[in-house]
């Protein structure tokens, strides 16, 4: 998906995850929106519609789960649109997006 055709500009981060997709694997949350985000992740060339589980690792305050479902893979990164997010996840997630969107967190 282009820059183009995203209805929600992305903001870039960097959080430390590990995600399960029928394996455990390590990554980095390397820009993120109110409906996705993008992992890179060397080697995790998933499914479109592969259900993901994503374990985020907050600056303060532990891990935070994110599913969603892959929406495009390929050697070094996916895209994930998030499924219903539960309220600690909504919250962080809020919380991410309302801070100014230039620095990598």
């Amino acid at each position: 998906m282009t820059e183009e055709q995203r209805s929600e500009q992305r903001l870039p981060v960097r959080f430390e995850v590990k995600l399960s997709a029928g394996q455990e694997r390590e990554g980095t949350l390397v820009d993120i929106s109110r409906r996705g985000a993008r992992v890179s992740a060397r080697g995790a060339r998933l499914r479109p519609e592969t259900e993901v589980r994503l374990l985020v690792q907050r600056r303060v305050g532990g891990e935070i789960a994110i599913n969603g479902r892959v929406r495009w893979s390929n050697a070094d990164s996916f895209a994930v649109t998030f499924s219903e997010l539960d309220v600690a996840a909504q919250r962080w997630l809020d919380s991410i997006l309302e801070e100014d969107g230039t620095a990598v967190r």
